[in-house]
């Protein structure tokens, strides 16, 4: 017979970590562009999340998306649903292609990020130097 117990409990699985990602353009040329900017960011943050695997990083299910919308104020359908479901706790992570894709007013960025954290959320860019999922 051996010493070791056979009785441990399994050990729990590292928990995933909910990436929403939010993209924005201002003129919405979707029809005339092949690849589209909104599409080009999607993809770049998803890349983003897929290199992150290791950290347990998952996309969310939901779109987060404005086109056609100035990054002059918060009202934004696509941003409104992504602070509802941050304050509602279904994100951990926002992942960005660039930080003026949330706002280019600087109030407006900083009470933004005060709600993030306020509900424990971080906030990733892809193309600038800010990640604030760690220490």
């Amino acid at each position: 017979m051996s010493d070791i117990p056979t009785d441990l409990p399994e050990p729990t699985p590292p928990q995933a970590q909910r990436c929403a990602v939010y993209t924005r353009v201002s003129m919405d040329n979707a029809e005339d562009d092949k690849l589209s900017s909104v599409q080009a960011q999607f993809m770049a943050c998803h890349e983003l999340i897929a290199s992150q695997f290791g950290k347990h990083w998952v996309p969310t299910d939901r779109i987060y998306e404005d086109r056609g919308y100035s990054g002059s104020h918060i009202r934004r359908p696509g941003l409104q649903q992504l602070l509802s479901d941050v304050a509602d706790g279904l994100v951990d992570i926002v992942v960005v292609h660039r930080l003026d894709r949330l706002s280019r007013h600087m109030g407006d960025f900083s009470a933004l990020m005060q709600d993030f954290e306020r509900h424990g959320v971080a906030l990733v860019s892809v193309t600038q130097s800010i990640d604030t999922s760690g220490p």
